[in-house]
């Protein structure tokens, strides 16, 4: 009797561990699916940028969204950048997901400074001049860089055509259509 309990455990212990094994290969080959799905859907989409720091979270259109690292003041700092991939262009970087929101045609992005000033990429163009900080947008038809004193002065709400990756500036609600004030309003919770 004590035998054939031990084979009957056996028998089940090689069916679970079949099991297993075969929901583990079927998850990844669905995986594997989805990720050649989802980048066959982003024609732009620039498979050599994603490795060890930085992660494809989503992509849409001409758009992709990576999640991405860096060290400021011996802490991490995590955030998202918000890439124009047919452009080549990162052109926003927010603290989480719901900073942005596609609404019809356009998509809107709530961009508050992450981190420090100094943190920013900046530029000195002669020993006695001050820094610059660079962004770059997407604006008539070129990838344009606009040059700021301070991160501080960047634009906050960007309202982006999701078709042409045109990027429209705001630095406040004055500035704005009424629609769009009570999206940015929103994203800004």
């Amino acid at each position: 009797m004590g035998r054939l309990k031990f084979k009957y455990k056996f028998i089940i212990a090689v069916i679970l561990v079949l099991a297993s094994l075969a929901y583990l290969i079927y998850g990844f080959f669905y995986w594997q699916k989805l990720t050649a799905d989802r980048i066959a859907a982003c024609q732009y989409l620039d498979n050599n940028r994603y490795g060890k720091d930085i992660s494809l979270v989503d992509c849409f259109g001409i758009f992709s969204i990576e999640h991405t690292t860096s060290w400021e003041d011996n802490r991490s700092l995590s955030y998202y950048i918000i890439r124009d991939d047919k452009h080549a262009n990162g052109f926003a970087m927010i603290e989480n997901l719901k900073q942005y929101k596609i609404v019809g045609d356009y998509m809107y992005v709530y961009e508050k400074l992450i981190g420090k000033p100094e943190g920013y990429t900046r530029l000195k163009y002669g020993k006695d001049e001050p820094w610059k900080y660079p962004r770059q947008y997407y604006i008539r038809g070129e990838v344009k860089e606009i040059y700021y004193n301070s991160p501080l002065e960047f634009p906050h709400y960007l309202k982006v055509e999701m078709t042409t990756g045109e990027v429209t500036l705001y630095n406040t609600y004055v500035q704005m259509p009424e629609e769009a004030k009570n999206i940015f309003k929103e994203l800004e919770q």
